[in-house]
């Protein structure tokens, strides 16, 4: 840390404000971020938020996330070697302050979106953002469609 590494001196002059975890939660969901836009050809989903999202599988997301407690951003833009993404979902683990990213893979029975689909994994992975430990995944194809206990799951293993 670059505060350790100054002299005694400049420290004593430096204030270090300790946040708690409920005001860093409060900051960090405070930060202004333009989403990805949705078009109206888009069916209208909304979260209990009243976020609107694009799937009822984001709805579900959302909500177990908003109920579990864990801070999120809808589809805020992510710079990727250049290349802006908008995961749909950037979680905050409270236990280390860390963002997570999760994408949701909710057409994964048709090819084109599958391609592009693993392109995106392929550049979050040569940017160090790995699945398992950055990236938390979730898919569904129509005949196997996302449910609550798979988002559960996730959430428990990686959000909270």
């Amino acid at each position: 840390m670059i505060f350790d590494s100054m002299p005694d001196v400049q420290k004593r002059s430096i204030v270090l404000e300790e946040l708690s975890d409920q005001e860093y939660a409060r900051r960090w969901l405070d930060v202004k971020y333009e989403p990805k836009p949705i078009s109206k050809e888009v069916p209208e989903h909304y979260t209990q938020k009243g976020e609107r999202v694009r799937s009822k599988s984001e709805v579900m997301i959302a909500d177990a996330l908003a109920y579990a407690g864990v801070p999120y951003r809808y589809e805020c833009p992510l710079n990727v070697g250049g290349v802006t993404y908008h995961p749909d979902f950037t979680v905050l683990r409270m236990e280390d302050r860390k963002e997570l990213f999760w994408e949701h893979l909710g057409r994964m029975d048709e090819p084109d979106y599958c391609r592009d689909s693993i392109f995106r994994l392929r550049a979050y992975e040569k940017n160090n953002i790995l699945p398992g430990r950055d990236l938390i995944l979730t898919m569904e194809t129509k005949q196997n469609p996302l449910n609550l206990s798979v988002i559960n799951q996730r959430i428990s293993a990686f959000c909270i």
